[in-house]
């Protein structure tokens, strides 16, 4: 990859050719006009972004003469030990990769100084790539060389690897040495402490650390220096995370026996990669580095690494009291040992968990005996931005680390720019052209040759031709100002402090060249850009990396104008049935005439309209091509089409009058009838009707009757009925009625995993171009590429699915270039025997050939002697000379076996390292349910081709059978794909039969035949498909065929069918009404086809003169390569032909689902390093699929690029992720970004250069929250009370939350009591304690109240204190008598109850169980917090893991019984009673049961719209059907979506303020599940061993889901063995909350949230209080949610609503309450609605925002997390509510100029929508009218019924009534603004 810009056109070709190819239509002209449409930038794709990655300013260092400069001087370093530090450092930390010595940047070098010399605290804010990690080591190794300088010498350490040692002599065990202490032998040396602890955000940091450390204190250069200049002595350092073994202490039962097993594993695999690149991967058993975390408490190595949240579980647990004590004891013995506290990726610590984790760093420093300002403490830290602020963000650093004294922080950047950097070029254009041209295009000119021509061009001194050529071409790039003209381009900041801003081509284009023309200055732009990218310095360096963004999207469909006389298309073929292409649902085209979303027919491309319904009266209905359905936002989803919201229209009339035919109009499918009926649609209005007469008729709809009866039939209540797609195509007749949910027609909306695969494959290929090779192709570590998502289920579903596309292109390529190879090796092969001279490439052709068909081959040689000819061959009845005959005449004729061709494609996946049978789960593994004997191991790799080893087992002979079977499937698969895909539609092939040995036949029985073949394999009625069928005859479409063939050709069409049926039965591939697969054969394309004139269908053969898809009569043929030379290539001809070599794809997930070990294995298989058996051509991973695991920090290799499955969510996780590509050394990357179809996505694609360049928010805490600081104080009392108790020591694991415990336990007599206590159960006990040590209490609060903005308050401290004294024990009793909670660990369930703190980890988190768990704890589980899981794990919903659908069915527990996992028999937890209302969405928790909802009076029933009271219930659990877990196939059902949360009545009391009502307190959120209305059914069943609460309905859908999916027949459904519940799944929380109602709206003015304006109104004020709270506070807006709840109104029947806010921490942050004061909410009001020093409102009221945002935007009030509601949100529309929260008399005029602008807009659009109507004023108000009737635009928030209209409305009214004479309709005349921008018809 040398030229980025030609990588996006092969990217966006890539693209472009695969929608043309599956998306076929009928038209090419439409094809035409529809890529136009598409290939713009902001429609498919944006411009690349180029942005320069220039180097960090350099030192001029190396690690030693930096050392040497810094410190050569420095108080306290000798000369020696100046030494010593740069010899060790040079030795690891910066061990060159070559002989030339590593140049530090400066802020290295910075970093050194400030930590060292000055003893400062020191950050270092640079990006990724900059040396950070080795910045805060320098440091840390430099204290450790000074010390150790003193350190005694150690004799050798004797033999202590116990798990390999025999039991010592006399020991009672005879098979085991008992565990011998790592250190052990280091009595007498210096002490063991932890020197430096290193804290990291993530498992997957920590572990990527290790890697880099082993090379740093344990290489084998790093040992030689320690053996001879610390004798004996290590530099020890551990990882203490969940990673390291093993958990517990060491008297748990089986401990040591689990560490012995993970020991012999790890030192193992150690001992075979030793030497290797593999082998810092693994720790060094003989060196520096700890085993286990018992090694770890036993002596606390030197440099601990771990991450937050194990650091808090180590300070809550007294097994590691030694590790805190030991290093405690290590500072106190010598005031100059310093404890270097280091923090990675800073700014990761934000928002209430990094204020969290704040306090957990003062409790560190108070067991350490340290306090924040200690001098023995040094803090070092790394970010990549703390935002530009000094001052916030040395208050951040203050807060978060207590440490008073300001940091010193050291910002890396750029040289400065020369000044007129930008100008040198603009003379150069001409030359830079062609050297780019000449650098990507090569055509044979060298990078010297090239240099030197540029050089010549531009004035240059020619470069000097000893140096290498990319070292020449780097020079004379630098001597013409290059890389500075490019920075300055892309430069936001001065030339002395220089920032980067990506710039598109054409921008950096004008930048550089602004002399010349657009294309000219582009073109030398696009040089410049190629031309730097192999250039180097004369360091050898690149020149100056660049980095490429680039942005395509999904498409989510096409539109048409409906009339096809449309003004604003023309078209030269009038049958053409549509006007002007839109890429985007727009009402109105420019003629007058209703836009409709284009379908077409996948089978033969003919046109059809699509238009969400709404019925106009009996049979007539208004289309139209967009449904916000707002009525139902932000429930109901915008995708929802089904056939009762959404028409299919077949426009049918001919431009000659004529109107076209159903092929078929009416089926019956499933027992309901269906049918095309004759419709009339007016494209002016949108109107469609059911027509009576032919010749009223302009087209056809899809009609269901039963649907339109009242009530509708018990037999319409099948799924299939209510597709809004038709099974049957009314031009084609192509029949989809027999496959699920499938249909012929559909939209052109993109498959999201399959384009992701079209890119990946396309930038793959430009980063690593596939080479061919002879045998295995030679692995290219350039072609790797991460692709990151932001949901679990994405990241596990794009693994799967791009593998499995890659793997289905794969195969399709691997049979064509079998398919030229076959025939062809055959014939050469004659050739070899015959002894004439072959090349080399014509020599192996033939050996392979000899190889994988000895039989044949065996044949021909033995029919060139007269002595072997006349013997019998294998092949039954031919002697050798007649089997060579037969095989050599097959050969001539271009006909090769499919099964040869299936055995060579097979082959020829394998030597690409590729399963042939894909990349399903069914055979990836041996062992499907424990995913264990990898696909690999039963293949020998060393023979070339390799085969299936010998000897396989039973279990492997099975899983061998599975991939022969799915492979063969594929193959059939391949070879007869649906739509235009398969082998003849892409004139690639076709199938047929053994012509050699079946002569006789007329030739058009042989084309019959074929195209018998071809139907019959196209439908899938072949035996590879497990196809069952009940006639043995041909099928009726194939017999209606041949009749069609034979009345054309004159014969007699039974006799003609019983002909073809006899030729393809005696062929041996016909058989009971089947295909049969091992009888068939392909033929070579040859040079002519057919293609059908109506079905545009391609036939390779005559095929009778009769089309095989539609019937019609074939033309003249035509010639390939001539007649069709003007076609773009079909994507898939393409691959299959063009594309290059065949390349492995390995993809994997890797996410927070993935088991560890996995998760390991996999970090270190992408990096290309392979241990034991695994094999690099198969184990090697090129695409890992993420989430944010990978995004900061870790070490993934030289990436050159990165990809996002979306737009991710802010601009800092794109700035992260970016950033893991293109790290030092590498010159050129690119970030690919694939954007849905979301509003989020869309807003980003539209502006690349705001996601790209915008700074990111910089981190906070906020340690102003006394909620924050109560649940540290209560953990640290609570574990340093039951620490000294000895209550429950070692009962927590590794529990987040500390060891308490059980919950029932605490009400309880403690196993241990204490002795001088009265108290006789836990509470009393912990109550005494706190009584007794009121001084170390407030020790407690003192330490944590260091640094903090709550240190100087001492009415908080003294409450504080009062709180633990007196509330906390009885808070604690409280909760656990909570049946609401589950949990079982006492610690777990007062996080759950917000008294302990949470640290960001959800201990609601919910597990969906995969497989029956036996042991503790389950590892075949996923999980998610309840919120989430009541809707992701709900029965029916399905989950993506490893390959593998799991379909939930019900609900289950496991609790730990010792090792064991046993059954809670209560999975399901207590009953709560709440009531939804439909209708106004009133929650009521107070008086559930009652006949009508208490404040709109909708009646208990069960209609949408009704009251429901119901049962939820919050399970404990959930369970997948264990045994019916199928491979996933790329379809993923949508499941029942939990609500958005609810409030009930508050319990806190409400206070009136001005305009407005507020309170605030405790609340409770509920979300809640209740399937659609249906509830969930459970009953009590015991299944798979084991008992659950299952819902039986979900159960037998599961089943049969997996019958189809394995190809038998469902199971008999399964009864409830039990009584049923039913109940709705919900997720019910505590947290702080606050309410806010408007009293008074003003006359004429209302929000009623029935309505969904109204709805509009009140979210957009919650969501606008967020964003103004976030500034309020200084938070960000997550920290918060927003909703709205419905209350009665002051008069009877009315209904008003009130927005609230609530913490989004569980059991509250401080947050909502405070703004629940009355002062706190006018303030937060008044930012909103007018001008004030925080200038919220001034923002919004800009020109830059009002003008371009007419609804809402990021910078308003969209954000992510807020997704769902997007289409309701209006900024003017929170300003108003704000306002009138103030005021109830303020004034809302459309005439304001807030409203003014989108007024006019509003009645613009509607002016557009409506034909026939003109935009006038009705007093004053914008209107239109037609000359009877008016339609009035309105203000949201006005009211329209005629008693209670306020003056402005009323005199419009008015104005058009009386004065006008036009007709005012209450219903249909008034439109707000809010609905006219939204949904205009």
């Amino acid at each position: 990859m040398s030229d980025p810009i030609q990588t996006f056109q092969s990217l966006k070709g890539a693209y472009l050719r695969y929608f043309d190819s599956p998306f076929d239509l009928r038209f090419d002209e439409l094809v035409r006009a529809r890529r136009q449409l598409l290939d713009r930038d902001g429609v498919l794709y944006r411009e690349p972004l180029v942005e320069p990655q220039p180097p960090y300013a350099g030192s001029g260092h190396d690690v030693r003469s930096a050392v040497t400069s810094v410190l050569g001087a420095a108080p306290g370093w000798t000369a020696a030990s100046v030494g010593d530090l740069a010899a060790i450092a040079e030795r690891g930390l910066y061990l060159p990769r070559g002989a030339v010595p590593i140049e530090l940047y400066a802020h290295q070098v910075e970093m050194l100084r400030s930590s060292v010399l000055h003893g400062a605290d020191s950050v270092i804010l640079t990006g990724t790539g900059s040396g950070k990690t080795e910045s805060i080591y320098l440091p840390v190794l430099a204290a450790l060389i000074r010390e150790s300088a003193a350190w005694p010498v150690l004799a050798t350490a004797p033999r202590n690897d116990w798990w390999t040692m025999p039991p010592p002599p006399g020991s009672g065990n005879r098979r085991y040495h008992p565990r011998i202490s790592q250190r052990a032998h280091e009595q007498g040396g210096r002490p063991a402490a932890m020197r430096a602890l290193v804290l990291y955000p993530l498992n997957a940091l920590a572990e990527d650390q290790m890697a880099r450390l082993r090379l740093a204190l344990d290489g084998d250069q790093v040992r030689a220096w320690l053996g001879a200049n610390r004798p004996g002595n290590r530099f020890w350092f551990g990882r203490y995370t969940g990673w390291t073994p093993v958990s517990g202490r060491p008297d748990r039962d089986g401990a040591e026996g689990e560490l012995r097993a993970e020991l012999q594993r790890l030192s193992s695999m150690a001992a075979r990669v030793a030497g290797t690149d593999a082998e810092r991967f693994f720790p060094r058993f003989d060196g520096g580095e700890a085993w286990s975390r018992w090694d770890m408490q036993d002596a606390p190595p030197d440099v601990l690494i771990t991450n937050y949240s194990m650091l808090n579980i180590m300070l809550m647990r007294d097994v590691e009291v030694p590790i805190f004590d030991q290093t405690r004891q290590w500072l106190e013995a010598d005031p100059a040992n310093i404890f270097h506290l280091v923090i990675d990726e800073l700014h990761t610590y934000r928002g209430t968990p990094g204020t969290e984790v704040g306090y957990i760093l003062r409790v560190l420093y108070d067991r350490l005996g340290l306090h924040p300002d200690h001098p023995q403490l040094r803090i070092l830290a790394s970010s990549a931005s703390l935002g530009e602020d000094e001052a916030r963000a040395q208050g951040y650093l203050l807060q978060f680390f207590g440490r008073s004294r300001p940091f010193n922080l050291i910002r890396g950047g750029a040289l400065p720019l020369p000044p007129g950097a930008a100008d040198r070029l603009r003379h150069l254009a001409a030359p830079l052209t062609e050297l780019g041209h000449q650098v990507a295009n090569g055509g044979g000119t060298s990078l010297s040759a090239a240099a030197s021509a540029f050089a010549a061009a531009a004035g240059l001194p020619a470069p000097d031709v000893s140096l290498p050529e990319a070292q020449q071409l780097g020079a004379v790039l630098a001597d013409a100002g290059v890389p500075d003209a490019v920075r300055a381009a892309c430069n936001g900041g001065t030339d002395n402090n220089p920032t980067v801003v990506p710039r598109t081509i054409g921008t950096l284009g004008a930048t550089l060249f602004p002399n010349d023309t657009p294309e000219d200055s582009m073109a030398a732009a696009t040089g410049v850009v190629a031309a730097m990218a192999p250039a180097q310095s004369l360091s050898a360096a690149p020149l100056l990396p660049i980095r490429v963004h680039l942005f395509f999207r999904n498409v989510q469909g096409v539109w048409a104008c409906s009339n096809p006389q449309c003004s604003e298309a023309s078209w030269t073929d009038a049958a053409i049935p549509v006007g002007r292409l839109f890429d985007r649902p727009t009402t109105t085209c420019g003629c007058g005439s209703r836009v409709l979303e284009m379908l077409y027919c996948e089978p033969c491309g003919d046109i059809f309209l699509g238009g969400y319904r709404r019925t106009l009266q009996q049979n007539v209905w208004s289309l139209v091509p967009d449904d916000p359905n707002i009525e139902k936002a932000p429930d109901h989803s915008a995708n929802d089409r089904d056939y009762e919201n959404y028409a299919i229209y077949w426009p049918a009339r001919l431009p000659d009058g004529t109107l076209r035919q159903p092929q078929r109009d009416s089926w019956v499918q499933e027992g309901v009838t269906r049918r095309w009926h004759m419709a009339v649609f007016d494209h002016r209005t949108g109107e469609i009707q059911v027509a009576r007469r032919s010749t009223d008729a302009t087209g056809w709809i899809y009609h269901v009757a039963d649907l339109h009866q009242n009530p509708v039939p018990p037999r319409a209540a099948v799924p299939s009925a209510r597709n809004e797609r038709p099974s049957v195509c009314p031009q084609c007749e192509a029949n989809w009625s027999g496959m699920a949910s499938s249909a012929p027609i559909r939209t052109q909306r993109t498959g999201f995993q399959k384009v992701a695969q079209v890119l990946s494959d396309s930038l793959l290929r430009e980063i690593a171009p596939p080479q061919a090779a002879a045998g295995p192709p030679p692995e290219d570590v350039r072609r790797k590429l991460v692709l990151f998502s932001d949901s679990r289920q994405d990241a596990a579903k794009l693994a799967v699915g791009v593998a499995k596309s890659h793997w289905l292109d794969g195969l399709r390529q691997a049979l064509v270039d079998g398919m030229a190879d076959s025939t062809r090796a055959v014939l050469l092969f004659e050739r070899q025997v015959q002894g004439a001279a072959l090349s080399p490439e014509e020599t192996a052709l033939a050996g392979r050939f000899a190889v994988s068909r000895q039989t044949e081959a065996q044949a021909i040689h033995s029919a060139q002697h007269p002595t072997l000819r006349a013997l019998p061959s294998a092949v039954g009845g031919l002697t050798m000379e007649q089997l060579s005959a037969q095989v050599l005449a097959r050969a001539r004729a271009g006909l090769s076996r499919v099964t040869d061709l299936e055995e060579e494609a097979a082959r020829r996946l394998l030597t690409t390292g590729m399963n042939p049978g894909g990349v399903d789960r069914s055979v990836m593994w041996t062992d499907l349910d424990e995913h264990q004997g990898e696909w690999q191991r039963l293949f020998d790799w060393t023979r070339s081709p390799p085969d299936y080893r010998p000897a396989l087992s039973g279990e492997e002979q099975a899983h061998r059978t599975r991939i022969q079977v799915a492979a063969r499937e594929a193959v059939a698969e391949t070879l007869f794909s649906g739509g235009r895909r398969d082998l003849e539609s892409l004139k690639l092939g076709y199938v047929t039969f053994d012509r050699m040995r079946h002569t006789g036949a007329a030739a058009v029985v042989c084309e019959a035949a074929d195209s018998c073949i071809r139907m019959l394999g196209k439908r899938r009625r072949i035996d590879t498909h497990r196809a069952t069928v009940d006639d043995p005859r041909l099928p009726k479409y194939a017999r209606d065929y041949l009749e069609a063939v034979a009345v054309l050709n004159g014969l007699v069409p039974a006799d003609f069918e019983r002909d073809v049926t006899d030729l393809l039965t005696s062929a041996g591939v016909f058989d009971q009404g089947l295909l049969l697969f091992r009888g068939l054969f392909a033929a070579d394309a040859g040079d002519i086809y057919y293609e059908c004139g109506r079905c545009s269908r391609i036939h390779l053969h005559a095929s009778g003169g009769i089309c095989s898809g539609c019937h019609n009569r074939l033309g003249t043929p035509l010639r390939i390569g001539i007649d069709d030379a003007g076609q773009e290539a079909d994507y898939y001809r393409w691959l299959a032909v063009s594309a290059g070599p065949i390349f492995r794809l390995n993809c994997a997930e890797l996410t927070g689902q993935t088991d560890k070990v996995l998760a390991r294995d996999r970090q270190r298989l992408f990096q290309n390093i392979t241990v034991g058996a695994e094999v690099p051509l198969t184990d090697n991973i090129d695409l890992l699929s993420v989430t944010t695991t990978m995004e900061a920090g870790v070490d993934i290799g030289s990436l050159l690029a990165v990809m996002m499955a979306n737009m991710p969510p802010m601009r800092f996780n794109y700035q992260q992720r970016v950033g893991r590509a293109g790290r030092r050394g590498a010159p050129l990357s690119l970030a690919l970004t694939l954007c849905r179809g979301r509003s989020h996505d869309d807003y980003y694609f539209q502006r690349p250069e705001r996601i790209t360049a915008d700074p990111p928010p910089p981190p906070y805490v906020d340690t102003n929250r006394p909620q924050i600081l109560l649940r540290v104080f209560a953990k640290e009392v609570l574990r340093r009370a039951f620490s000294e108790l000895s209550l429950f020591p070692g009962t927590a694991g590794d529990s987040v939350h500390g060891e308490f415990g059980t919950a029932d336990a605490w009400t309880q007599p403690p196993p241990n009591p204490p002795a001088g206590y009265t108290g006789t159960t836990v509470a009393d006990i912990i109550q005494e304690w706190i009584g007794w040590h009121h001084a170390a209490v407030a020790s407690i609060c003192d330490a944590l109240l260091v640094g903090t903005r709550l240190a100087g308050d001492a009415a908080q401290r003294t409450a504080a204190i009062g709180w633990i004294t007196t509330r906390l024990v009885p808070e604690i009793t409280a909760a656990t008598q909570d049946q609401s909670l589950i949990q079982i660990g006492l610690s777990e369930r007062l996080a759950n109850r917000g008294i302990l703190p949470m640290f960001g980890f959800p201990t609601r988190a919910r597990l969906l169980y995969h497989k029956q768990p036996t042991n503790w704890p389950p590892r075949q589980v996923v999980d998610r917090d309840l919120e989430l899981a009541v809707s992701m794990f709900a029965p029916g919903a399905e989950t993506v893991k490893e390959r593998t659908i799991h379909t939930a069915i019900g609900v289950a527990h496991y609790r730990p019984q010792g090792p064991r996992a046993v059954e809670d028999s209560n999975p399901l937890g207590p009953s709560v009673r709440i009531g939804l209302c439909g209708n106004c969405q009133h929650v009521e928790t107070v008086t559930p049961d009652v006949p009508a909802c208490p404040v709109c009076a909708s009646p208990t029933g069960p209609d949408e719209r009704d009251y429901h009271p119901m049962d939820l219930r919050q399970p404990k659990g959930f369970v997948s059907y264990f045994t019916k877990a199928r491979d996933y196939d790329g379809v993923f059902d949508f499941v029942p979506r939990a609500a958005r949360p609810k409030v009930g009545r508050p319990a806190f009391p409400i206070t009136p303020h001005l305009n407005f009502d507020v309170g605030a307190g405790q609340g409770r959120l509920h979300v809640v599940n209740d399937n659609a209305g249906r509830l969930f059914h459970f009953s009590q069943e015991r299944w798979a061993g084991t008992e659950a609460m299952v819902d039986i309905a979900a159960a037998n859908a599961a089943e049969e889901k997996h019958a189809a999916s394995v190809g038998r027949r469902p199971g008999r459904p399964l009864s409830p063995t039990s009584p049923v519940l039913p109940c709705a799944l919900a997720a019910i929380s505590e947290t702080d909350m606050m309410l806010l109602g408007i009293r008074d709206y003003g006359p004429g003015r209302g929000a009623d949230p029935r309505t969904p304006q109204g709805r509009a109104a009140l979210y957009s004020l919650a969501f606008m209080l967020r964003r103004a709270a976030a500034v309020y506070l200084d938070i960000q807006d997550y920290e918060l949610k927003a909703g709205i709840r419905s209350q009665e109104g002051p008069a009877l029947g009315t209904v008003v609503g009130q927005v609230f806010l609530s913490d989004t921490l569980e059991n509250g942050a401080g947050y909502a309450t405070h703004l629940g004061t009355p002062a706190a909410m006018q303030e937060l009001l008044e930012m909103i609605a007018q001008p004030t020093p925080r200038e919220f409102h001034d923002r919004l009221a800009t020109h830059s925002h009002a003008d371009a945002c007419d609804t809402s935007c990021p910078d308003c009030l969209r954000s992510y997390s807020n997704l769902a509601y997007h289409n309701l949100l209006d900024w003017r529309l929170a300003v108003d509510m704000a306002q009138l929260a103030l005021d109830p008399s303020v004034p809302l005029l459309l005439s304001s100029p807030r409203w003014s602008r989108v007024a006019d807009l509003a009645a613009i659009t509607l002016e557009a929508a409506r034909p026939g109507f003109i935009r006038t004023l009705f007093g004053g108000l914008p209107a239109l009218t037609d000359g009877r009737e008016a339609v009035i635009v309105t203000h949201p928030l006005w009211l329209t019924d005629r008693t209670a209209v306020g003056p402005q409305l009323a005199a419009a009214w008015d104005d058009a009534e009386r004065n006008r004479g036009l007709r005012v309709d209450p219903q249909r005349s008034f439109i707000s603004v809010f609905e006219a921008l939204r949904r205009p018809v």
